[in-house]
Parts: C-alpha cells; sequence; structure tokens
C-alpha cells in the first residue's frame, strides 16, 4: 500500500502567524502536522499522544493555543494554529481545508491498491499462459508430416519420421534450386522486375527455398530471408564472382555490426552494393593464360622448321 504524504503551503513559515511564535513551536506544529498526515486524524491531536512530541511543553502549547494578534487592515484576530478541545486534547486549525479528509485518502490509495493488483494479476495470467505452453508434453502437440495435418496420442516412430522428412525436404529443395537456376539463366533480362526488394520472374519467388538469412532493423520480422532464385540471377549478373561466398560474408559482417544493420526494403540494394565492391577489388575469377618466354617461343619455331625441312628432303 502506498505510504500517505503531507501537503504544506510554500512560504507557511514567513506568516504571521509563525512569526510571532518560537522555533520550538514551530517545531511542536509541525509533530502535531506529520501526526495527523500519518495517522489521518482530520487535524485531531490527543493529548495522552501530543505529550509524547518531542517540542511538547507548556510553553510551545500556549503559543500555539494563542491568538497572534489583530489581522493587518482588519478589526478581527487571528485564529489560534491549535484549537482547544476539552476531555481530548486539540484540533489544528482549518486543517480539512487544505488537507484531504481520511475517507479521501483512504479512497485514493484504495484506487491506487487495485490498479496494482489487477497489473500484478494479468501480468501472473501472461506467465502462466506461457509457461504451460512452454510445458505441453510433445504427444499432444499438432504434427505436419508432408501435407497430412494428424493428432497423434502417441509418437513411438517421431525420430524416424523426422529424418524421412528431412531428407524428402532436402532432395526437393536441391531439385528445385536447379531448376530455378536454370529457369533463370533461360530468362531475357527483360523479363524481371523489381517490387520492394524482391524479384519476380515467372512466379518463381514464392516457390524458391531461402539461401540465407540476414538480421534486419525496423520490421516486424526480425529476419529478411534471400531466395535462391535472387542468388541466380545475381551469379548470371556477376559472372565469374562467387556469389554464395560473399553473400555469406555480408551475412557475417551484419551479425557483426548491430548498430550498421539495414532494414528488410534496403536489404537487396546494400547486397548489390556489396557485390559491385567485390568486382572492383578483383573478386571475378577470371582465367588466367599462360604465356611462354620469348626465349621458349622462338625455341619452339626453330625445332618445328628443321622437321619441316627434314621431311621436305
Amino acid at each position: 500500500m502506498a505510504k500517505p504524504w503531507a501537503k504544506y503551503e510554500v512560504g507557511f513559515i514567513d506568516h504571521d502567524k509563525f512569526k510571532a511564535i518560537h522555533v520550538n513551536a514551530i517545531g511542536l506544529w509541525l509533530e502535531g502536522k506529520n501526526y495527523c498526515d500519518r495517522w489521518l486524524t482530520d487535524g485531531l491531536i490527543p493529548a495522552a499522544t501530543a505529550k509524547h512530541f518531542r517540542f511538547f511543553s507548556q510553553k510551545t502549547i500556549v503559543m500555539l493555543t494563542t491568538s497572534a494578534g489583530p489581522k493587518p487592515g482588519a478589526q478581527d484576530n487571528y485564529r489560534p494554529l491549535w484549537e482547544l478541545i476539552k476531555g481530548f486534547g486539540w484540533k489544528m486549525h482549518e486543517y480539512l481545508e487544505h488537507n484531504e479528509s481520511r475517507e479521501a485518502v483512504l479512497a485514493r490509495k484504495a484506487k491506487f491498491d487495485a490498479g496494482r493488483d489487477a497489473d500484478r494479476a494479468r501480468l501472473a495470467g501472461w506467465r502462466e499462459a506461457k509457461r504451460a505452453k512452454r510445458e505441453t508434453p510433445p504427444e499432444t502437440r499438432r504434427e505436419t508430416v508432408g501435407e497430412t495435418v494428424c493428432e497423434t496420442s502417441q509418437t513411438p516412430n517421431l525420430a524416424d519420421m523426422k529424418r524421412s522428412s528431412q531428407k524428402t525436404e532436402d532432395s526437393t529443395q536441391k531439385e528445385l534450386q536447379k531448376n530455378i537456376c536454370a529457369e533463370v539463366n533461360s530468362a531475357p533480362a527483360t523479363a524481371m522486375s523489381t517490387t520492394r526488394g524482391s524479384i519476380e520472374t515467372r512466379g518463381l519467388v514464392s516457390l524458391s527455398p531461402v539461401f540465407l538469412a540476414f538480421p534486419v532493423i525496423g520490421s516486424a520480422e526480425p529476419e529478411w530471408a534471400l531466395s535462391e532464385h535472387q542468388v541466380c540471377e545475381w551469379e548470371r549478373l556477376f559472372p565469374g564472382l562467387d556469389v554464395r561466398g560473399e553473400c555469406r560474408k555480408a551475412c557475417a559482417w551484419s551479425n557483426a555490426n548491430l548498430s550498421r544493420r539495414k532494414t528488410a526494403r534496403g536489404m537487396p540494394k546494400f547486397l548489390v552494393r556489396w557485390l559491385s565492391r567485390a568486382v572492383d577489388r578483383g573478386g571475378l575469377a577470371v582465367p588466367q593464360v599462360s604465356v611462354l618466354p620469348f626465349n621458349k617461343r622462338v625455341a619452339g619455331l626453330v625445332t618445328g622448321g628443321q622437321m619441316f625441312l627434314n621431311r621436305q628432303k
């Protein structure tokens, strides 16, 4: 439960009532104010309690229960800071006019506690749902094999099913990659169009498997998928360049540089610049033509000429 707080008027110490009393009387008034704010007594101070205040004395009580004199420009006098209640103790003058009542403070605290309890219950429910989802046994989950979805209570051959599914997926992915690369190499350059960072050629993008996943920022998805179709097209546009190796280098660079990651929309442009710089750095695998030294070429010509003349004889 939140603790109650006290409220004081700025500059109250310069009021005529406080200027007319000793500092010990001001200390006793502050102790009484703190007692009322803490225990919500609406300004009532029992005499048995006031006797234990540090600044309690007959002189300080007289100062607080005596008027400070006439008001400036008026005929009536100031009311005393504490009003005497016979048989009980004292009451702070006009306490409820400047402070909240007991009912108002309790209502405010109850509203605060209710909101806090609701937040805690909401958080506990979210954690319980997350824990239940994480601890759900595998036999109650839905298993997907190929295109058939079955609800199983026992999975005795689950490992075999996973291995078979993985082999089928790998073989299908390799065959699809081969077909996509062949389709891209045979397609004319004018048949390709770029839309929001993805290249669409004869509807092959939706069927293309993912080659690499790049971490990105500014998107609902934490990763951007580079398709095999896109890689095959870049291999056609950058002949002789190890496009797949350069894409792996770019992926490693993105993982290592968290503050310089790109958005999903800017990833194609980033990779094209990366491949272009690789070409400029000499990344193309240009075949080297071996050239014989000049003296060896001359010796070969001389030998060939002599063999020709010998056949003529």
